[in-house]
């Protein structure tokens, strides 16, 4: 299999084959220079747990995950010539704009962990992570977003789920009124939906509070904390009777 540059960006999604529903690109109007592209590895430390939803399993064992793999099956060798691809898929940029993550970024950009052969990744949709991934700020959606979390729109998925997809068929979803058409996003979403549940939220809402009081509270683990006289005299070199003491520095 042919690895990826990594120096692509750019426009992602779902591919040669017509997957269930690709994300689509992350838009520019969400995210700074500064943000890097991670990949899905470092989602997967909280999106995996049980109870929490289990997004990244989800992705692992949808379309998704393995849209750059399916351009090196022959089916993908067979749709590809109705775009005008003689050669490889895996290097064409026809195909690799809405078959992988960050296609055409730049390489600074990319983050160690960010691996491109894992196809249409997280920030596919979510937009480059490296700002909004902590715990601390994805339990709050609003914080979420200032710092670059993106989320998609119909628009984010017929960047790629389009007539320009060599495998797309007018007739795939049909809507209200027995209406025939290529894409529906109410639809598609369904099939790709990974809700995290309000349960999982409010406990790791809860233990960030308590991470936070612990840190904060008397005694803390980082805080200074108020000093008794005794302490004082110790942090000073005395030794409380005004003689100086052997202890001249206080850890604490």
């Amino acid at each position: 299999m042919v690895k990826p540059n990594k120096g692509w960006a750019g426009a992602l999604g779902i591919g040669v084959l017509g997957l269930l529903l690709g994300l689509g690109t992350w838009s520019d109007e969400a995210w700074t220079a500064e943000a890097k592209f991670v990949g899905a590895t470092k989602c997967k430390s909280c999106h995996r747990k049980k109870g929490s939803g289990e997004a990244f399993q989800k992705w692992e064992a949808g379309p998704h995950a393995k849209a750059f793999n399916t351009l090196a099956t022959p089916k993908a060798k067979e749709l590809a010539p109705k775009k005008g691809v003689s050669g490889n898929p895996q290097k064409e940029p026809k195909c690799l704009k809405c078959h992988v993550t960050a296609y055409r970024v730049d390489p600074k950009l990319l983050a160690k962990s960010f691996k491109a052969e894992n196809g249409v990744q997280c920030e596919s949709c979510h937009g480059p992570g490296s700002a909004y991934r902590k715990k601390k700020i994805m339990i709050d959606q609003a914080l979420a977003k200032k710092n670059g979390l993106i989320i998609p729109t119909e628009k984010t998925c017929t960047t790629c789920h389009s007539s320009e997809s060599p495998s797309w068929d007018p007739n795939r979803y049909t809507v209200a009124g027995g209406k025939k058409v290529g894409f529906d996003f109410e639809q598609a979403k369904k099939k790709i939906a990974h809700p995290t549940p309000k349960e999982y939220k409010k406990k790791v809402k809860t233990e960030k509070e308590e991470e936070e009081e612990e840190e904060y509270r008397p005694g803390g683990e980082g805080v200074h904390r108020a000093l008794n006289s005794e302490e004082l005299n110790l942090a000073a070199g005395r030794d409380g009777r005004g003689g100086l003491s052997s202890c001249r520095i206080l850890n604490f």
